[in-house]
C-alpha cells in the first residue's frame, strides 16, 4: 500500500521530528500503523523486504561504513587491477559525480534520469522541506551537502516521446470512429535525438511545459501542457520541456535562496552541460549566479571518476 499516495492521505498522518514524510521504505505504513494504534509494543525494530533472510541471506548484506574505510583489498587479477590494492567503502553516486565540482561559493547542478541541485553550506540556515541533507566525504562523515533532487531530469523527454506516441494512437482510434478509411500515422522518432542538438531556436514559443511526470518527494505540482495550438512544431515541445525541467528545479531551490545561502556560481553536470540546457539555466539564473559548464573546464567529470579522485586524495593523506 505504500505507493504514490494521495497528499490529503499524507497530510492525515502523525508528523515526526527528524524530517518530512515521504512514500518509499514503508514509512507511509509505519505512519499509517501507529496512527490506528496498530503499532505493538512488543515490536522494537523494522525493517524492508531486503531484510528477509530467506530471499536475502543476511550475511551477503554489505556492512555501513564511512567512505574513507579500507574495507579489503584485490585479491585476483581478473579484473585489470593489482592484486593487492586496497578498496575503499563504496560511494554514493551524486556524491561522487560532484566531488570534484564543489567547494565554497559553488552549487553544482547535475541531470541525468533525474536532477540535483546541491551545495555545501557554509552559513548556518535552517534546512527546511523541500530541501535534503545528505552525508559528504571528509570529516569522518560529519560533512554534508544540501540538495534539491528532482525525480524528473531527463526521463522527462522519454516520458514527453511515449505521451506523443500513446496521443498518435488514440487519434488514430478516434478518426476510425469517424472516417471510413483511416491510415496509419507514422513519427520517426529517431529523428528528434537530433532535435535538441540545434541551438537558439523556440524562444518566443507560447507553449509552457511543467513536465513534472514524477510525483515529487515534497511541493509536487501535476504536469501540465498548455499554449499548443496547430502551429506547434515538435521543436517547440521539446525545447520547452527542457526549459521545464530546469524551472522545476529552481522551483525546489531558486537561484535568489542560492545566494542567501552565500553561493555565487553553479557549476554543471552531466546532461545540464548540454548547450539547450546551458542557455536556459543562463536564462533562469537572471544574472545572479554566473553558469560553468563542467564539460569545459572537467570534461571527464561523471561518478567514476569522482570516485578515483575520492580514492586518490585519500591515499595521498596517508
Amino acid at each position: 500500500m505504500d505507493e504514490r499516495v494521495p497528499t490529503t492521505f499524507l497530510d492525515s498522518l502523525p508528523r515526526w521530528e527528524c524530517g518530512c514524510l515521504h512514500v518509499g521504505f514503508g514509512m507511509v505504513t509505519l505512519a499509517w500503523l501507529h496512527s490506528c494504534g496498530q503499532l505493538s509494543a512488543a515490536w522494537t525494530c523494522c525493517g524492508t523486504i531486503m531484510d528477509m533472510n530467506e530471499l536475502v541471506p543476511m550475511h551477503i548484506l554489505p556492512t555501513i561504513c564511512s567512505a574513507e574505510e579500507i574495507i579489503g583489498s584485490v585479491k585476483r587479477a581478473n579484473f585489470c587491477l593489482p592484486t593487492g590494492a586496497k578498496l575503499l567503502a563504496s560511494c554514493g553516486d551524486l556524491q561522487t559525480t560532484v566531488y570534484p565540482l564543489l567547494e565554497p561559493g559553488t552549487a553544482v547542478l547535475n541531470l541525468g534520469t533525474s536532477a540535483q541541485l546541491c551545495f555545501s553550506p557554509t552559513i548556518d540556515h535552517v534546512v527546511s522541506t523541500p530541501l535534503l541533507t545528505k552525508p559528504f566525504f571528509g570529516e569522518s562523515g560529519k560533512k554534508k551537502i544540501i540538495v534539491a533532487a528532482s525525480m524528473n531530469g531527463g526521463n522527462t523527454f522519454s516520458i514527453s516521446v511515449f505521451v506523443l506516441k500513446e496521443v498518435e494512437i488514440k487519434i488514430v482510434e478516434w478518426a476510425s470512429q469517424l472516417i471510413s478509411d483511416a491510415h496509419d500515422l507514422q513519427v520517426d522518432y529517431e529523428k528528434l535525438n537530433n532535435i535538441l542538438s540545434e541551438t537558439g531556436k523556440c524562444l518566443s514559443s507560447t507553449i509552457d511545459v511543467q513536465p513534472v511526470f514524477i510525483p515529487e518527494r515534497a511541493n509536487n505540482i501535476s504536469s501540465c501542457i498548455s499554449g499548443i495550438s496547430s502551429s506547434t512544431t515538435i521543436e517547440e515541445l521539446l525545447y520547452r520541456t527542457a526549459s521545464g525541467i530546469v524551472s522545476n528545479l529552481f522551483r525546489l531551490l531558486s537561484p535568489h535562496q542560492l545566494r542567501e545561502w552565500g553561493i555565487k556560481r553553479i557549476k554543471l553536470a552531466g546532461n545540464a552541460s548540454r548547450n539547450y540546457f546551458i542557455d536556459e539555466i543562463i536564462r533562469q539564473c537572471q544574472g545572479l549566479l554566473e553558469v560553468i559548464a563542467s564539460a569545459d573546464t572537467y570534461p571527464k567529470c561523471n561518478a567514476a571518476y569522482g570516485a578515483a579522485l575520492h580514492a586518490l586524495h585519500f591515499t595521498l593523506a596517508k
